[in-house]
């Protein structure tokens, strides 16, 4: 006569179907209760410098512009940096290629907020919105060319700026 492997001898065969139902269900709703979910997620909380503390949020792809984890599709808008990289962009933008869209929006998103303040395109390693800098990416821009595209910004608006206080002044 063959024992059975965890349950008694002793048991009738309806109490064992029973038994082995049971355990069969108590797994089941473990495995859905702890099965990871699709898309974005918080696993862990980190502490950066730049906000206190984050729940990092994984799972998702890398944006193209800013480099962090923060896109659920590819050519939808990056949760982190706000930009969409796609044809419908590119056309927008009356740009030939994705290539140069991406060069375009790194100018705009690394753009630092005083003149000739260092770069830094690889921190913080999680945003303050909790996604993680993808650490094989790189940016398509050099830290010079988005001082040149500051600057050149900057003498555009001081070029603009006597030009529009001038007419103002003649309108009074």
């Amino acid at each position: 006569m063959h024992s059975g492997f965890f349950l008694p001898q002793t048991c009738s065969p309806m109490k064992r179907t029973i038994l082995v139902l049971a355990i069969l269900l108590v797994v089941a709703t473990l495995v859905i209760l702890f099965w990871p979910q699709k898309g974005s997620e918080p696993v862990n909380k980190q502490t950066t410098a730049e906000s206190g503390t984050v729940e990092i949020i994984k799972g998702l792809k890398t944006c193209p512009v800013c480099g962090y984890d923060a896109l659920t599709e590819k050519g939808e808008v990056c949760g982190n940096c706000g930009y969409a990289i796609n044809k419908q962009e590119m056309e927008e933008e009356l740009l030939g290629d994705i290539n140069s869209l991406i060069i375009a929006r790194q100018l705009e998103f690394f753009m630092p907020d005083t003149l000739g303040k260092p770069i830094d395109f690889l921190k913080p390693e999680v945003s303050p919105k909790g996604y993680p800098k993808n650490e094989s990416w790189r940016p398509k821009v050099y830290e010079s060319q988005v001082f040149e595209y500051q600057k050149m910004l900057l003498e555009l608006e001081n070029a603009l700026a006597p030009a529009d206080s001038s007419e103002s002044a003649e309108n009074h």
